[in-house]
């Protein structure tokens, strides 16, 4: 009797769930995609620090909300002309698994002389901003789908709620 080598067996596929495989979805709009903490993002142009749950004011979120506060930065050298390119974080969108999509409540601008009037990011400099969002309290895994004309990618952040 001849004996079955490995590569006769059927691999085995890892099962999802539908919550999984939608996820998925999300993160695959991204050309970059990535999660908190990724080593790879300290490389890039845009990056998401670690979340904060809370509005920064001390805002109490409604019942079943919460607060997610995102940093984030924008670096680009100057390039010697002193010019401006669009940038409008306000415009990124939170998606939980099930694909319901969330706009920012709030944006906290920490350095006003790089970023300006609300979508102008003047190069050299960093922009730091924290953008805020209010999702259901249940959720226990985010996406943020960030895309500007002053990132050349667009990228899907994965984010795990404690």
């Amino acid at each position: 009797m001849a004996s079955s080598s490995q590569a006769d067996k059927p691999k085995e596929t890892k099962a999802t769930t539908p919550k999984e495989d939608d996820l998925q979805k999300i993160m695959n709009l991204g050309t970059f995609q990535t999660f908190i903490g990724d080593p790879q993002m300290k490389k890039r142009e845009f990056q998401v620090g670690q979340p904060v749950f809370a509005s920064p004011d001390g805002t109490e979120s409604e019942d079943g909300k919460r607060f997610v506060s995102l940093p984030l930065s924008l670096f680009h050298s100057d390039d010697g002309q002193g010019g401006y390119m669009e940038y409008r974080p306000n415009g990124f969108r939170m998606y939980t698994p099930d694909g319901t999509k969330y706009s920012p409540v709030d944006m906290v601008n920490h350095n006003k002389k790089e970023f300006k009037n609300g979508f102008r990011y003047f190069t050299g400099e960093k922009s730091e901003i924290d953008l805020v969002f209010l999702v259901p309290e249940k959720e226990k895994t985010l996406v943020l789908y960030a895309s500007s004309s002053a990132m050349p990618k667009v990228y899907t952040v994965k984010i795990d709620v404690p």
